[in-house]
């Protein structure tokens, strides 16, 4: 069976953070199913939601268990850009200027 070789804890071992109203960061969370997290989202209406490593285990139990049991497996590289942090650099657009959707 080719589905074998699917590892059925992966999503549960992916690291997500929240960032809540007042810059509250809430970080090590992970979810049994889309269902759990969603049920969260909705619960903690995050105004960021940051997508982190695949670890060895679930990052929900950091805390319990020991820091070498532990380990990012897969992390992707990822550039965040927000154009707005460069208004005072940037000419030709302003952030007013909107483009038609075709």
């Amino acid at each position: 069976n080719e589905n074998e070789a699917i590892d059925k804890e992966y999503f549960y071992k992916r690291e997500i953070s929240f960032t809540l109203e007042n810059d509250i960061y809430i970080r090590f969370l992970s979810f049994r199913n889309v269902e759990e997290m969603k049920a969260e989202i909705q619960k903690k209406q995050p105004h960021k939601i940051d997508i982190g490593a695949v670890y060895s285990v679930s990052p929900r139990n950091h805390s319990t268990v020991k820091s070498t049991a532990i380990k990012a497996l897969e992390r992707e590289l990822v550039f965040d850009i927000d154009l707005t942090d460069y208004d005072d650099v940037r000419v030709g657009c302003t952030p007013d200027m909107m483009w038609e959707k075709h």
